[in-house]
């Protein structure tokens, strides 16, 4: 369906904004203001945002989760790119709790060209700057951190997040991460970021 009541002008704008900062503030949560869109089920609004702001017939995109073909859809229609495999593609829309694999896939720039690289966008339940019950305490350091930040994650596999950290240990190189949640949140991870799970806040996992 094509989304009538999103302007590309300004609501992206608005979208982009929200995304620059929470990039350059790694690990703070950020809200996008609620509109009436109608996505397909299986990916969050703020996912949608993410698409729509950052996505045109310039760059390609795969999508991974439980409404694969009918999220691929919607995303080609409303934003102009193009579909790709997960070797190729500028962007990957996936969940919390995808098969790690998956990342391997992806391109993680070149020396030369670090730009050429693969973002991820991670769907969870719930994103919090404290402590909840159930969720996967990240630690974050590196440009735009003060020392240490820590990101509480409900709804993110573990296997998952290990996987990214392997592939960005050669920095330039690696895979950016935007995490959403279901009310309308995100925070970001850049391939700068260092990312550590500290074991006595993950004991209860």
């Amino acid at each position: 369906m094509k989304e009538i009541v999103y302007n590309e002008v300004s609501d992206a704008q608005i979208h982009f904004r929200i995304l620059l900062n929470a990039i350059a503030h790694p690990g703070s949560i950020y809200d996008f203001p609620k509109m009436d869109l109608t996505p397909p089920n299986n990916i969050n609004l703020a996912s949608v945002f993410i698409g729509f702001a950052l996505m045109n017939a310039d760059v390609s995109f795969a999508v991974q989760n439980e409404n694969t073909t009918a999220t691929t859809e919607y995303l080609a229609l409303n934003t102009g790119a193009s579909i790709a495999t997960l070797e190729q593609t500028d962007f990957l829309f996936t969940t919390g709790n995808t098969f790690p694999s998956c990342i391997e896939s992806l391109k993680i720039g070149t020396l030369s060209y670090p730009e050429n690289s693969a973002t991820i966008i991670i769907d969870v339940i719930q994103l919090s700057s404290t402590p909840e019950e159930n969720t996967l305490a990240i630690e974050l350091s590196g440009p735009g951190i003060e020392n240490t930040t820590i990101l509480y994650i409900n709804g993110l596999s573990v296997t998952l997040m290990i996987a990214i950290q392997e592939q960005n240990t050669e920095f330039p190189l690696g895979l950016d991460i935007m995490l959403t949640d279901n009310h309308n949140q995100v925070a970001c991870i850049p391939r700068s970021s260092k990312i550590s799970f500290p074991s006595s806040l993950n004991s209860h996992s």
